[in-house]
C-alpha cells in the first residue's frame, strides 16, 4: 500500500512540476521586449533587399532561389518529423 501511495505522490509531483514549468514559460513569453521585437522585424530587411536586387538584376537566378528555399523547407520538415 505504501509503495502504491509513494508512486502516486511521485506522479502527482511530476505533473505539478511539469504544469508549473509550462505555465511559467507561457507567462514569461508574454512579456514584451521592444528591442528584441524591433531586431526580429528589422533583421530580415537587409537580406530581403539584397535578394530583391539580385533577382531584379539577374532574373535567371530565380530557379536557384526556389531550389534552395525548397531544400530549407525539407530540412525543417525533417527536423519536425524526428521529434
Amino acid at each position: 500500500m505504501l509503495k502504491c501511495f509513494s508512486l502516486i505522490v511521485t506522479k502527482v509531483k511530476y505533473c505539478y512540476n511539469l504544469v508549473s514549468m509550462r505555465s511559467s514559460g507561457v507567462l514569461y513569453r508574454s512579456q514584451f521586449d521592444s528591442d528584441f521585437m524591433l531586431w526580429r522585424i528589422g533583421m530580415y530587411l537587409p537580406f530581403a533587399f539584397f535578394a530583391g536586387l539580385v533577382l531584379k538584376l539577374r532574373p535567371q537566378l530565380l530557379p536557384y532561389f526556389v531550389i534552395v528555399h525548397a531544400l530549407m523547407d525539407v530540412s525543417t520538415l525533417a527536423v519536425y518529423w524526428m521529434i
